[in-house]
C-alpha cells in the first residue's frame, strides 16, 4: 500500500527511500526505483532466495533497467528501475 499511495512529493517518499526504494523518482515518472545496494534491503533480504543480490533478478522483471547512482536516504547507490505497474499493478 505505502508504494502506491508514496508517489513524487508524497509524505511517505522520505521513509520509503530511507529503506532504499523510491517511488517514481521523477514526477512524470512510471517507475519505482530500488538501490541495488542498500543495508536495509539486505537485511530485508537476508534470510531469503536474494540475500547474494537482488539487483539481477530485478533486472530481468519485464521492462527494468538499470539507473543511475541516486541517494536512498544517506545511502548512494545504483537503482535499479522497476515499472511500477508491476508493483502495484495496472491503474483501475
Amino acid at each position: 500500500m505505502a508504494i502506491r499511495t508514496a508517489g513524487f512529493g508524497h509524505p511517505a517518499q522520505r521513509a520509503l527511500r530511507a529503506m532504499g526504494v523510491v517511488v517514481r523518482p521523477a514526477p512524470v515518472s512510471v517507475f519505482v526505483a530500488i538501490a541495488a545496494d542498500h543495508p536495509t534491503l539486505r537485511r530485508l533480504f537476508t534470510r531469503s532466495y536474494w540475500c547474494d543480490g537482488w539487483a539481477g533478478p530485478l533486472l530481468r522483471l519485464p521492462g527494468a533497467q538499470g539507473g543511475e547512482r541516486m541517494s536512498f536516504g544517506r545511502v548512494y547507490s545504483p537503482a535499479v528501475l522497476v515499472p511500477l505497474a508491476l508493483i502495484c499493478g495496472e491503474p483501475q
